[in-house]
């Protein structure tokens, strides 16, 4: 059966939950921070405090809105901040299915020519249609690269 032209992958619902209760625990860390300035001045503790919750809450909304997608050029996951990126398919140098060890989350990783660092695709971030659906994609258009 062949494959659509496109497909939007996507995290489950329950994803979104647990990303949605990271950003209610980040802004904890914002709204610390801005009592701790409002309390005792500029202090770096406040500023710190700040800054982690911002940086937590970025990612957190950024996981929320993670959406791969492959077409027949290639893969693009976005946003940027959970680990984004864009790759074409006659790039990908070789590229396996994860894990090697129990502990691990399921996962595509793809080596990249030109680049020192893989690229990396769970099983919850594509849960919908389904990881499995994932891999046939990937196998229907670069097969001959999988590693063993």
């Amino acid at each position: 059966m062949p494959l659509p032209a496109h497909t939007i992958f996507r995290p489950s619902r329950y994803y979104n939950v647990f990303c949605g209760v990271a950003v209610v625990l980040s802004l904890t860390f914002v709204a610390a921070g801005i009592v701790c300035f409002l309390s005792v001045g500029p202090h770096p503790f406040s500023f710190a405090f700040s800054i982690l919750g911002i940086l937590g809450t970025a990612a957190a909304i950024g996981s929320m809105f993670t959406r791969t997608v492959i077409t027949a050029d290639g893969i693009t996951k976005r946003p940027v901040i959970s680990g984004g990126f864009s790759l074409h398919w006659r790039d990908v140098d070789s590229w396996e299915q994860l894990p090697r060890r129990s502990d691990d989350p399921p996962c595509v990783r793809f080596r990249v020519r030109g680049s020192r660092f893989p690229r990396v695709v769970f099983d919850y971030e594509v849960e919908q249609p389904g990881f499995d659906f994932f891999l046939n994609y990937v196998r229907q258009y670069v097969s001959q690269r999988e590693s063993a």
